[in-house]
C-alpha cells in the first residue's frame, strides 16, 4: 500500500494534470472541430468561472469538514471531468458541461 505521503503528491499530480492538459487541446479541437474565435474563447473563459469559487470555498469548508471529505469528491469530480473532456472530442456541446 502506497505510503500517505505518495497518495497525497500522486492526488496533487493528477489534479494539476486534469486541470492544465486541456489548454493545448482546445487549439486541436479548433482546428479539427472548426470552432470559431469565439466558441474558443468562451471554453477558456469557463475554466476560470468554475475555479475562482472552487478555491473560494473549498478553502474554508475543508477546514470546517476535514480534507478527505472535500478532497475524495474533488478527486472524483476531476475523474467525471476528464471523461467528459475525452468524450466531447467530436461534440463542442460536451466541452461546456
Amino acid at each position: 500500500m502506497p505510503s500517505a505521503k505518495f497518495r497525497i503528491l500522486f492526488t496533487l499530480f493528477a489534479f494539476g494534470f486534469g486541470a492544465n492538459v486541456a489548454t493545448p487541446l482546445f487549439l486541436i479541437y479548433e482546428d479539427r472541430l472548426g470552432l470559431s474565435t469565439w466558441t474558443l474563447t468562451a471554453l477558456f473563459a469557463i475554466y476560470p468561472i468554475g475555479l475562482a469559487p472552487a478555491l473560494v470555498f473549498s478553502g474554508p469548508a475543508s477546514d470546517v469538514l476535514g480534507r478527505r471529505v472535500v478532497i475524495v469528491p474533488g478527486v472524483v469530480l476531476s475523474g467525471v471531468a476528464s471523461l467528459l473532456m475525452l468524450l466531447g472530442v467530436s461534440k463542442v456541446s460536451m466541452f461546456y458541461l
